[in-house]
């Protein structure tokens, strides 16, 4: 007779998916024959939760994940009823049997005491990936390579880059930042052409080291001015663009001088923007970050 397959389960805040999370995943789904995990969110955090949600979906194909969004305490200190509180909402969301949890902070001895299950930690002392959550929020470029791929394109910088030159300016910047490049698109003529544009642009998103360069024209640039959705304008002195550009109030950088002079300029202005930061760390919440 066969033996019955053994069930797993950990929850998380996912706040935001990292290799952390992806060695504590792989773990489990690796000890027992079928893995739930519980994406847990509340309204107040900083990531909206089903995008978190669906970036767990798509990183781990095969693993059965829940999005969990009751409004509930996230600290045993916010009530005294908390793991009660928690034990009937988990029970609601996985009703089925549960064997082992999973976890790398220590309160997965009480989960799993709660959920009548054996715990299993999982690199508790951060010794096989050290990394956090919280450590990326503060500074995420820095913490860049510990991003999961689907995750990269929220962080991600981008940066408009009008050249009508050659050599190309953007090249010169792809190169330099070690990253891809959105060049003109072919079909310019084609009434697609703002479509096919938007999807090279995430497409080559998940291909991008921190910072995405796009090449653009004048007559491309006046048309991405319309729908603002880069962090910095590279714009040569001499192109009236970027006089309208300034009048929107756009993150806009004039370059001027020869071309060697323009580059250093557009260099310092992008390390700018992904030079890393360092606030005062919010305080993480909850059993699941």
């Amino acid at each position: 007779m066969a033996a019955t397959p053994t069930t797993g389960f950990l929850l998380g805040k996912f706040l935001p998916p990292h290799r952390g999370h992806q060695y504590l995943i792989e773990f489990a789904r690796a000890y027992v024959d079928r893995l739930t995990v519980l994406v847990c969110s509340i309204a107040r955090e900083s990531i909206p939760g089903d995008l978190r949600y669906r970036w767990m979906c798509e990183s781990f194909p095969g693993i059965a994940f829940v999005h969990h969004t009751d409004e509930i305490p996230q600290a045993p200190e916010e009530h005294p009823q908390f793991w009660d509180i928690w034990r009937t909402s988990i029970r609601r969301h996985v009703p089925g049997p549960i064997d082992y949890v999973f976890a790398s902070e220590g309160y997965g001895w009480r989960l799993a005491e709660e959920l009548g299950a054996r715990f299993v930690p999982v690199d508790i002392a951060r010794r096989n990936v050290p990394v956090s959550g919280r450590a990326i929020r503060d500074d995420p470029m820095t913490h860049w390579e510990a991003l999961l791929p689907a995750v990269r394109p929220y962080y991600l910088k981008r940066v408009c880059v009008l050249d009508d030159v050659r050599p190309s300016l953007a090249d010169a910047l792809t190169a330099e930042f070690r990253t891809v490049c959105v060049h003109r698109y072919d079909g310019s003529r084609d009434s697609g052409s703002g479509r096919a544009r938007s999807a090279a642009e995430a497409a080559l998103s998940r291909q991008a080291n921190r910072v995405l360069i796009c090449e653009a024209d004048a007559a491309t640039a006046t048309l991405l001015a319309e729908e603002p959705r880069f962090d910095l304008y590279l714009v040569p002195e001499t192109n009236h663009i970027g006089a309208m550009l300034a009048a929107r109030g756009l993150p806009l950088v004039r370059l001027h001088g020869p071309r060697e002079m323009q580059t250093a300029q557009a260099v310092a202005a992008i390390r700018g923007i992904i030079a890393p930061r360092r606030p005062a760390a919010a305080p993480d919440v909850g059993v699941a970050v």
